[in-house]
């Protein structure tokens, strides 16, 4: 009779929990600010997006006209390499060399498309990675806590190094046309077919808009592509800590040594024992649900 009892106070509580996280979902969509990004497991990855003008942390106009201003930039890049190609008198060696650089543009543009119309989903996805995490940390102890920073230190450094390497290429391959081809009116990137216009300073804002648009898109597309990684980074690091849980789901076959001459405090005791083995479970079965449904969105 008790142990039935036991058993379905635990099924109310995993019924409870599973219904307190469904009511955080229609707060989930709200717009990041950066003291929030302060505390969260993917504080690099979105500050770095947000330098890049893909992930707004103020309502402010300004921000959104410096989104814009990425975009277009973007777009205009795309439309000088396009011209060069089609265009210009390129041997094929500049021609290969250009189309790494405007496929890097095009998806850019792409994930920045995909992410301003579906923005709030984003939003809802960091928050639940976040959740998904915290709530594995207030289940058990300190290994899951080091395991969390371990994944989060991970995540952040690749992060970095990324960044790090797209301002090593950009300081490297920007000034490159003015030290190998002095006077020659190189860009760094698509030639256009003439920039020899003495009104309008062709050359020099190309030149401009070349640099500065490939090194900011550069910075959106790989980094969606850290988010996402970082995310999954995450989601297995929840699996496994799954798996460590169900594992050391055990009954303690010592549990009656010290009263082996008393059955029935002996029976009370392994009671006890198949009661918290049993709240276990219940508690590693919501686990499971929690990041199947997280799965299902991500």
């Amino acid at each position: 009779m008790q142990l039935t009892q036991t058993k379905r106070t635990a099924a109310n509580q995993v019924k409870s929990g599973l219904q307190q996280r469904e009511l955080l979902i229609s707060d989930e969509t709200a717009t990041f600010t950066w003291s929030e990004t302060a505390r969260s497991l993917l504080k690099v990855n979105i500050r770095i997006l947000f330098f890049s003008g893909a992930w707004p942390l103020t309502e402010s106009a300004l921000y959104y006209v410096y989104t814009a201003a990425v975009f277009l930039a973007s777009l205009a890049n795309i439309a000088e390499a396009a011209v060069g190609i089609a265009f210009g008198q390129g041997s094929m060696e500049e021609i290969t060399l250009v189309l790494p650089n405007t496929l890097t543009t095009a998806c850019g543009v792409v994930k920045l498309a995909f992410f301003l119309r579906d923005h709030r989903h984003y939003y809802a996805l960091v928050r639940r990675t976040e959740r998904l995490v915290m709530s594995q940390e207030e289940v058990a102890g300190g290994a899951i806590e080091a395991c969390a920073r371990d994944v989060s230190r991970r995540v952040r450094a690749f992060a970095l190094f990324v960044v790090a390497l797209i301002c090593v290429q950009g300081a490297v391959w920007c000034p490159m046309p003015l030290i190998a081809y002095p006077g020659e009116r190189k860009l760094p990137f698509g030639q256009l077919p003439s920039t020899n216009y003495t009104q309008v300073p062709v050359y020099e804002l190309s030149y401009v808009l070349q640099c500065m648009s490939s090194f900011t898109i550069a910075n959106v597309t790989l980094g969606f592509d850290c988010l996402f990684m970082g995310i999954m980074e995450f989601l297995g690091a929840q699996l496994d800590l799954l798996t460590l849980r169900l594992r050391s789901l055990r009954l303690d076959a010592a549990l009656c040594t010290t009263e082996q001459k008393d059955g029935r405090g002996c029976a009370v005791q392994a009671t006890k024992g198949y009661d918290s083995a049993y709240r276990e479970l219940c508690l590693c079965i919501e686990r499971h649900q929690e990041i199947i449904r997280y799965n299902q969105q991500l």
